[in-house]
């Protein structure tokens, strides 16, 4: 019994992980650090919290009050529950003297993210829809009308391409589950490829699609780490060192070089010079942070990248979708052309039958 109620207690906290989402994490930051501007104590905020009708920001407050009662901190209550960068940005905020604006700051910039990482979502799933929909065509002919010509004659006897469309919808029907597994499996097997691999040779196809694709949203996320980690107070060297224990192998094959340039002596804008922003990006960094300060160049540089990197992915969903809509429009020509010459051909044939008696 007590090892089915710890084993049930870790799938509810896992569960409960899994619907608090960035946007949800940034709104119940932005309820707590509202109240503790208004001069409420975090403790009593985290109460108020608890109360509130929504059940995942309750569940969440009684989980972050439970720790502040053991007399950790506030950031420590985050652990398990919110993402690595917005728990250390937070750690940032407590060592300010004003906890709540470095706070609500970092909120603010989170709801940037979780708006980029939805558009992006959204311009990726309409590829997918549309060759779902191919497969439903032909799932469908082989569903309702397939069958019923084959009543009439045996599909030996069909026309060539109306018996590929039909084992087509067949093969669809019955192995669908393997088609969904091995195109997952593919899919994370490029995924992990992609954010693992760090070999000598990653940098040379960095300059070929869909390497290039993801160096882009890459170095997006690692200026948008850059600039919550700054937003909260904290020196850029620490910065970096906190990066290498957050990324996976690909990023920290660029931050490790920027680390060591650091090191080395070189200035910021040098060391951010290592082939993961572009060489107009660091231009641009090295010029404006002359004017206008570094932590406000890089906020600037970071919103610029997000929008560029969007605007990427953007032209690769447009391009992908219009592969996808000549998917459709191909399969339903094809269906729609096979069912028109399996007519003619078995007319042909029960025509040749009826003369061959007469």
């Amino acid at each position: 019994m007590i090892l089915s109620g710890e084993l049930y207690k870790k799938a509810d906290e896992k569960f409960l992980v899994a619907q608090f989402n960035l946007n949800k994490q940034a709104d119940f930051l932005e309820s707590v650090l509202l109240l503790v501007k208004d001069g409420i104590s975090a403790r009593d905020a985290l109460r108020l919290v608890a109360e509130s009708n929504n059940p995942v920001h309750r569940q969440v407050a009684y989980i972050m009050l439970a720790k502040l009662r053991e007399g950790f901190p506030f950031s420590s209550g985050m652990e398990q529950l919110f993402r690595k960068e917005i728990i250390i940005s937070i750690v940032g905020a407590e060592l300010t003297e004003h906890f709540a604006d470095s706070g609500l700051k970092v909120v603010a910039h989170i709801r940037e993210q979780s708006t980029t990482y939805r558009g992006v979502f959204a311009k990726l799933l309409q590829p997918v829809v549309y060759l779902g929909f191919a497969v439903g065509l032909y799932v469908m002919f082989s569903i309702t009308i397939w069958p019923r010509i084959a009543e009439l004659a045996a599909p030996d006897t069909w026309h060539t391409l109306a018996r590929i469309n039909y084992s087509a919808g067949l093969f669809f029907i019955h192995y669908w589950p393997y088609m969904i597994f091995l195109t997952g499996l593919v899919l994370c097997g490029v995924w992990a490829l992609l954010r693992q691999w760090a070999g000598p040779r990653r940098k040379l196809l960095d300059r070929a699609w869909p390497f290039t694709l993801y160096r882009s949203i890459t170095a997006s996320r690692v200026m948008d780490f850059f600039n919550t980690m700054m937003l909260a107070g904290h020196d850029f060297r620490t910065v970096l060192a906190t990066a290498l224990t957050h990324f996976p192998p690909y990023a920290n094959l660029y931050i490790s070089q920027m680390h060591m340039q650091l090191r080395e002596g070189r200035n910021i804008a040098r060391a951010l010079d290592v082939g993961l922003f572009t060489k107009h990006d660091v231009s641009r960094l090295r010029l404006l942070s002359e004017l206008q300060g570094l932590e406000h160049t890089m906020a600037r540089m970071g919103a610029e990248m997000r929008r560029e990197t969007l605007s990427r992915l953007r032209v690769t969903s447009i391009i992908l979708s219009g592969v996808g809509r000549a998917t459709v429009a191909l399969s339903y020509a094809g269906l729609v052309a096979s069912l028109y010459l399996n007519v003619e051909s078995l007319y042909t044939q029960l025509r040749a039958q009826m003369t061959g008696i007469l």
